[in-house]
């Protein structure tokens, strides 16, 4: 109850509000309001943004794909739909890993089967040298980029390597 007294009605004809109201953390601007009153649709220009990020991530997507290899790619492409800000740090992560790793070790995405939704992706570099080597490439990776950059993960990216 916002502490005004109101004539109730059985009909959804509710008109603009005359104040900003705060309720259930909304906030409305009375003059936008108004002007979807007016017979503007305000969900016009948010269809075409909605477009417009669909675009701009499937292009991120696109780049990506460039620079991983994408293991079992459905369960990849998944996960980074619903986790959309991880594709970004993918991307930047790509430059430093081929720098620890070496421009040559090819980089892969993957999602390891869980039980339910996968809750991690894992960038993986495909090392073909020995065990020590593969963790001094780590090692370098995670000081030289990771541990400046691990809050943008939120936990989601496992770096890792995969000896082959």
């Amino acid at each position: 109850m916002n502490g005004q007294i109101d004539n109730q009605t059985s009909s959804n004809n509710w008109g603009p509000p005359d104040l900003i109201t705060r309720s259930r953390g909304l906030w409305f601007l009375p003059e936008l309001v108004r002007g979807a009153w007016a017979g503007t649709s305000i969900f016009k220009d948010m269809e075409h943004q909605i477009l417009f990020v669909d675009t701009e991530f499937q292009n991120s997507l696109d780049i990506l794909k460039s620079r991983f290899i994408f293991n079992n790619a459905e369960a990849v492409e998944d996960f980074l739909r619903n986790h959309r800000g991880l594709a970004s740090v993918l991307l930047e992560a790509a430059p430093h890993m081929k720098k620890a790793f070496g421009e040559e070790t090819p980089l892969a995405l993957e999602i390891m089967q869980e039980d339910g939704s996968p809750r991690v992706i894992y960038a993986l570099a495909r090392w073909r040298g020995g065990r020590a080597e593969s963790r001094n490439a780590l090692n370098s990776f995670d000081e030289s980029w990771l541990m400046s950059n691990l809050k943008k993960s939120a936990g989601r990216i496992v770096f890792d390597y995969e000896l082959i």
